[in-house]
């Protein structure tokens, strides 16, 4: 008998997670399907609520939803991603007013990065200026890879195959990633074994 999970792993948490689940896990586990949504962390988080999903394995803000349960893993860094030779690729740091008139791609309002990203520019009274959003991570990273434009993204979705140089906010500025669940949902044998794996996984990546 062959169990299925429904789980939704976010663009930038994928890059290191979902080789993983669809080899190790499945070598460990055989007898689990797991039918996997590529969504921004937001819209990951009302498919949960609304049990169109078992869990998500996100980028969260613990205020978005009482309906819902958060199992923090860690804090990622949202970082400024840009172009190696682009004017501020060697500085350590950067600032929201430093970048305010760097064109941009950003990944659409269906992730929490979108947001903080948001609130980080109106806070400075500054207005972003964005070429394009959009929900696909490559489609963003092509973009910065042409030079046609930076953005923002967590550090570990930059991969040193990209090529591209992720600096620091400062503030710095980090967002909690975790496993969610619905309140109240009972958890099954399979499901737990997914989430022990994803745990260890997270642990051993971060040592």
């Amino acid at each position: 008998l062959v169990h299925n999970i429904r789980l939704a792993v976010p663009l930038q948490i994928g890059v290191t997670l979902l080789p993983a689940l669809f080899t190790e896990f499945k070598a460990q586990n055989p007898d689990i399907s797991l039918e996997v949504v590529e969504s921004g962390g937001i819209d990951a988080l009302k498919m949960v609520e609304n049990e169109e999903l078992d869990l998500a394995v996100t980028n969260y803000d613990d205020r978005f939803s009482d309906n819902l349960v958060y199992h923090k893993l860690g804090e990622s860094e949202i970082c400024f991603c840009t172009y190696k030779d682009h004017p501020l690729a060697a500085r350590t740091h950067v600032t929201i007013q430093d970048v305010s008139l760097a064109p941009l791609a950003l990944l659409n309002c269906g992730f929490f990065i979108n947001r903080i990203v948001t609130q980080a520019f109106q806070e400075q009274g500054l207005c972003p200026n964005v070429l394009l959003y959009s929900s696909q991570l490559h489609t963003v990273k092509n973009l910065v890879k042409g030079r046609l434009a930076s953005t923002f993204m967590m550090r570990q979705a930059i991969t040193a195959d990209d090529g591209l140089a992720a600096i620091s906010l400062q503030p710095q500025t980090f967002i909690n990633s975790g496993i969610v669940v619905k309140k109240g949902r009972q958890t099954y044998g399979d499901e737990n074994k997914l989430i022990c794996f994803i745990r260890r996984k997270h642990a051993s990546v971060h040592e």
